[in-house]
């Protein structure tokens, strides 16, 4: 069945006398896109635009557009162009695009797909493979409009990305354009119709926060020009500091897809050693010991709580306030009997006090951090792993204790017995050979 020139396109219509449509993919106005048999080789994805249903020379704009774009472009993860033509009439207009057999990414997704951490960084590296050579194209190529539906995703989980109507060739120096692209995987200054190859970026980010998180990013809430994913996404620190830069303002962000591949390579070298000191076995018989997403955290179990410290140091007020009356009293009594009583005083409040001190060494795959707390005051050292020399256990007047020395500092986790200084010091020794590795 040929189509007549000019009308509406149906199931088995044969056009330019060789592509008979199989089935309708999308329709978006007066554009068609139709899976087809090329009757003089294999399947094939033709778009169809019928000229006399635009509503706007801008769809004609941005089918040309696509169509000179993709005939310059050949790289792996990018469909091919294969073929443009007019009808005999020149009321439509046709390209054909080699036919990936792949769903969408948001069909995987709305199927119930949820990758883990590695598949989605795996998908990560390949689409910022793909991107780069966009951006490195002379001239640059920006899609604009990358997210879910825009991305194909073949069974061995190859990223295509399509739909590039959107694109734009950067020749002016300022990144100028008019305003195109889908809410919540369109960067800030797209909005503003300004475009670069970072905005790519930011729209890839989101597109990967969608894919962790199962949320689009277009029901997250934003403070100021930061979209705020955290809330929505568990998982490393790491893992969410890297999705932080890829959606941070512009002027914050990755410059360019390499950059944000060398993060990404960064990324999974800390999450090798995150996972390499998650799998230590920690434990300690009297100190609190916590797992936490980057590593671990082990302390003295609090005594009091925050609440109760106005309580005690009332009692611990009149409490001085009436020995101190009594020992006046025993003055007369005589000297030793007053010594006696100011040495049970200073024993009992030495007993005491300590119990307000508050002491907690956090272990993550690049820092050491010890925090300790006096009543409302808090004090931070912080080391760095790659700079540890030695870690030594030694034995004190009040038990054992840990120094880790740095050439800058040495940090200090003492009021320990022997055996927790000698497991500690096993986990720590462990850890910096695994961040010098």
């Amino acid at each position: 069945m040929t189509q007549p020139d000019g009308a509406d396109f149906v199931t088995n219509s044969i056009v330019q006398d060789h592509y008979q449509l199989e089935r309708l993919l999308s329709r978006r106005g007066p554009l068609s896109t139709w899976l087809a048999q090329d009757l003089n080789g294999g399947q094939v994805v033709v778009k169809l635009l019928r000229l006399r249903a635009l509503d706007t020379w801008k769809q004609l704009e941005r089918f040309e557009r696509e169509v000179t774009v993709l005939k310059q472009l050949h790289a792996e993860g990018l469909p091919r162009c294969l073929d443009r033509f007019y009808s005999s009439d020149r009321l439509t207009l046709g390209l054909v695009t080699e036919y990936v057999p792949a769903q969408t990414l948001e069909a995987h997704l709305n199927s119930g797909w949820k990758p883990d951490i590695h598949q989605t960084l795996a998908l990560a590296e390949q689409l910022l493979e793909i991107l780069a050579y966009l951006h490195n194209h002379h001239p640059p190529v920006i899609h604009r409009d990358l997210k879910p539906s825009n991305i194909l995703l073949d069974d061995l989980q190859r990223p295509y990305l399509i739909d590039f109507g959107s694109v734009q060739q950067l020749l002016e120096p300022d990144g100028a354009s008019t305003v195109v692209g889908t809410y919540g995987y369109m960067p800030p200054e797209q909005f503003a119709g300004q475009c670069r190859p970072a905005s790519d970026l930011y729209a890839l980010g989101a597109t990967l926060i969608h894919v962790l998180s199962g949320t689009s990013p277009a029901e997250m809430v934003y403070s100021g020009l930061k979209l705020r994913f955290e809330p929505y996404l568990s998982g490393p620190v790491a893992l969410r500091d890297w999705l932080a830069k890829l959606t941070a303002p512009v002027e914050e962000r990755y410059s360019s897809a390499r950059a944000a591949l060398r993060g990404l390579e960064e990324l999974k070298t800390r999450l090798v050693k995150e996972q390499r000191l998650m799998s230590q076995p920690v434990s300690f018989k009297r100190l609190e010991m916590q797992r936490n997403e980057d590593g671990f955290s082990c302390g003295e179990p609090r005594r009091f709580t925050p609440e109760m410290y106005w309580l005690i140091l009332s009692s611990l007020g009149f409490f001085n306030l009436g020995a101190i009356t009594i020992l006046l009293k025993l003055m007369t009594v005589g000297q030793p009997l007053m010594m006696g009583g100011l040495i049970t005083l200073t024993a009992l409040q030495g007993v005491l006090l300590p119990q307000f001190r508050h002491r907690r060494l956090r272990v993550t795959a690049e820092h050491l951090e010890m925090q300790r707390d006096w009543f409302w005051h808090r004090r931070i050292q912080q080391l760095n792993l790659a700079q540890v020399q030695e870690v030594i256990a030694r034995p004190t007047i009040g038990g054992w204790r840990v120094e880790v020395m740095s050439p800058e500092r040495k940090l200090l986790c003492a009021g320990l017995n022997r055996s927790e200084a000698e497991g500690l010091k096993q986990v720590l020794l462990q850890q910096v050979l695994i961040q010098h590795d």
